[in-house]
């Protein structure tokens, strides 16, 4: 068998990372000759309580603010980045967190990924809406596996904990204005920013507030093939305020309110893949085939997307002297999303009479309710535990229009239908869980960790038009427990070993598009975790081993006649996990990240649409999947970053650089629509003078290689249509605290 470069290069990295942990363990003291080069700390609430991230058994990356700025990660989408076994591939303009290959791929109201994403403790289901910057961050966690026992919702593949800025008695602030070009397309667009906080008291050590704004304004860096115009902007803005009142020394009670407003023609601008478009067949077809460039016949060329979201949630705790605190959280949020899809991809008024060629209006407005009392102990001698019930309610709709009538502008009008289908219905979610961790010491050394969380949950759909009650007549329901087990073990105070065995499961999807009758039904997870975890005042390494038995999976599976909504036998991921932060001297510190994943599907049955196209569309193929590696989920990722900080005159110049590698996926099962393994390097040079005030003056530099790589895919029988990722930007940043 012939070795790749890659492979050996590779190959090389990921055994660099090992052999530099190795020399940690039979060493530990050769980084903690300089406590000046002293890495702080960490701090988290991964088990819903604050404790040093050392403690924790449990696989977990944490990330600040100013480690998000180094990294030059502004989108959530660019956080697997830095966190090993992290992806954010997606489908059209879903937002997929993918953790160590579990994700879900469907479009249907009410679909729930298996990683969840939390912001400020509140559980964010709308899919639609989980694309945003980040910004205000104060800290990010990523847990890995399973977290039933410490969620109340959806968290069968593991969970993103999002803390944003908090109100503070001090009278603090921060604004950052960014200039940014886009330079690596045919052409160049301007990308505008400004963000910024304020906290403070209104009444001092009773009543403080803080306020997050952000607006940012992104003239697009696609050419539309149609007019020969630039496209793909987009515009988006959102406000955050908080109150904290503290009535009490043992009282507290947060107020939160956000909103936002993103209309976007560059999250879902398609190309047609080697121009395979059946648009391509017809004398007025125009089809784009280039990085991007876009050729529908929508808004400037593109598709246009909506989003819109409005929050409010209530925080109460109170703390019980020498037993514990009481939270109380309540929350609601109101998502409206609406997209326009080009499913050929392309212009060609000849093929869009056939229907072949078709626009598809989608419409997914959705309300959610949700309510956590979560009580954590105090040390109750060498036990403490935490204790949980939610309850959680989703209406989820969808509209849609298939063939809608488009304006002069571009956008489709939701109720004029070419080809008379408009459909529509709406999802109800109800569930209600009780979830639980105890951690009880077993020696100075040795601690054990038993949890699980109970789940009685019940879907149903109705149709808006015709009152259908889907799917079979009536409502799905179940109740399941799901357990933990985590035993933690301290080698040396700077050295510590893990395991775990956990159970993870996720709720149906019904099929909103039509109020067909097929569905996919519960999926489950056990995943089996050892860790280690070491620590000095130099360096931290952390390091897991995992393998996963992923049991009817949700996705599009054969039933012998056709391609219906369902789900497949098994999967299979096994894989290992590196994240090593060396401070190498007192101005230099090194970050290196690995992640194998390896990935097999079982006896599944999957329908994909094969080549050639013709000006009626591709044809199915039936595909036997088993022993295949799983789509969109690679096999290595991995990614070095070193920044160096030096005292330059008045004050300090501090240089970063990264690269990062992401191995070859697919979208589809035929494995045509494949993205071939790709290198990206992000860099920044920043200047922080020693005055008054904290200033820093930035220049960066992102995708400098200008890789032409995809961000997520749109498949259908029309057009194998990719979304590329944003070519190389050069931007200049400006931060002032005060």
């Amino acid at each position: 068998m012939r070795v790749s470069k890659n492979q050996i290069i590779n190959s090389s990295f990921l055994n660099a990372i090992l052999l530099s942990a190795g020399c940690i363990f039979v060493a530990p003291l050769s980084f903690s000759d300089e406590a000046s080069n002293s890495i702080d700390e960490i701090l988290v609430t991964a088990q819903r309580r604050s404790e040093s991230a050392d403690d924790v058994p449990i696989t977990l990356t944490v990330q600040n603010a100013n480690d998000l700025r180094k990294a030059g990660i502004v989108d959530i989408r660019d956080l697997g980045n830095a966190v090993p076994g992290l992806s954010f591939l997606g489908q059209g303009a879903i937002a997929i967190p993918a953790i160590r290959g579990l994700q879900s791929f469907s479009g249907q109201a009410g679909t729930e990924q298996p990683t969840a994403i939390y912001i400020d403790g509140i559980y964010q289901p709308n899919q639609w809406s989980n694309y945003f910057d980040l910004v205000d961050i104060e800290q990010i966690e990523v847990l890995k596996g399973p977290q039933g026992s410490l969620y109340g919702r959806n968290s069968m593949g593991g969970a993103i904990n999002i803390t944003t800025v908090k109100p503070q008695y001090e009278t603090k602030g921060k604004v950052t204005v960014k200039l940014g070009s886009y330079t690596g397309s045919d052409h160049n667009g301007n990308d505008k920013s400004i963000a910024g906080y304020v906290t403070g008291p209104i009444i001092d050590d009773v009543l403080a507030y803080s306020l997050s704004l952000y607006a940012r304004d992104m003239a697009g860096y696609l050419t539309n093939d149609v007019t020969g115009q630039g496209t793909g902007g987009h515009e988006k803005w959102f406000a955050r305020g908080k109150l904290l009142w503290e009535p009490s020394e043992n009282t507290s009670i947060e107020l939160h309110f956000f909103k936002t407003d993103r209309q976007d023609l560059e999250t879902f601008a398609t190309t047609a893949l080697n121009g395979n478009s059946s648009a391509a067949f017809w004398d007025d077809g125009i089809v784009a085939s280039r990085a991007w460039h876009v050729a529908t016949e929508l808004k400037g060329g593109s598709q246009p997307l909506l989003v819109k979201q409005e929050s409010f949630s209530l925080k109460i705790s109170h703390y019980f002297d020498g037993v514990g605190t009481l939270t109380s959280t309540t929350s609601a949020n109101d998502y409206q999303t609406e997209f326009t899809v080009d499913l050929d991809t392309g212009t060609s008024a000849a093929c869009k009479a056939t229907f072949v060629c078709a626009d598809f209006f989608q419409d997914y407005p959705s309300e959610d309710f949700q309510q956590e009392f979560l009580f954590t102990s105090d040390p109750m001698g060498k036990l403490s535990f935490v204790a949980g019930l939610y309850f959680y309610e989703n209406d989820a709709g969808f509209d849609g229009n298939f063939a809608p009538v488009i304006n002069s502008t571009g956008y489709a009008i939701r109720d004029q239908s070419l080809a008379g289908f408009i459909s529509g219905s709406t999802v109800f979610v109800e569930s209600q869980a009780l979830f639980g961790s105890l951690t009880y010491e077993i020696s100075d050394q040795l601690r054990l960790t038993l949890g699980g969380r109970y789940n009685d949950e019940s879907i149903v759909g109705v149709g808006t038009y015709s009152g259908k009650v889907f799917p079979n007549g009536g409502e799905l329901s179940d109740k399941t427990f799901t357990p933990r087990v985590a035993v933690h073990f301290d080698i040396s105070d700077t050295l510590s070993i893990y395991g775990s065995y956990t159970e993870g499961r996720k709720g149906p999807i019904l099929q909103s598009f039509s109020t067909a009758d097929d569905y996919a039904d519960y999926e489950d997870v056990e995943a089996i975790e050892l860790g280690i975890k070491a620590s000095g005042d130099n360096y931290r390494f952390n390091g897991a081993i995992f393998s996963y038995d992923y049991k009817n999976f949700q996705d599009q599976v054969w039933d012998g006649s056709a391609s219906l909504l369902g789900n497949a036998e098994s999967a299979e991921m096994q894989g290992i996990e590196l994240d090593l932060v060396v401070n190498l001297t007192e101005a230099l510190q090194v970050r290196a990240v690995a992640s194998h994943l390896d990935t097999e599907y079982g006896p599944f049955e999957a329908a994909a649409f094969d080549t050639p196209n013709t000006p009626f569309g591709m044809t199915q193929v039936i595909l036997q999947m088993e022993g295949e590696q799983m789509k969109l989920a690679p096999e290595l990722t991995y990614g070095l970053s070193a920044t160096h900080t030096t005292n330059v005159g008045a004050g300090e110049l501090e240089a970063t650089a990264s690269v990062n590698y992401n191995d070859e996926v697919w979208f589809d099962y035929r494995k045509r629509v494949k993205q071939d393994d790709f290198h990206t390097v992000n860099a920044s040079i920043s200047y922080k003078p020693r005055s008054d005030g904290d200033l820093r003056i930035s220049l960066y530099g992102t995708n400098l290689t200008n890789e032409a790589y995809f961000a997520t895919a749109l498949l259908g029988n029309s057009s194998d249509a990719p979304v590329y990722s944003p070519p190389r930007q050069i931007g200049v940043s400006v931060d002032y605290g005060f």
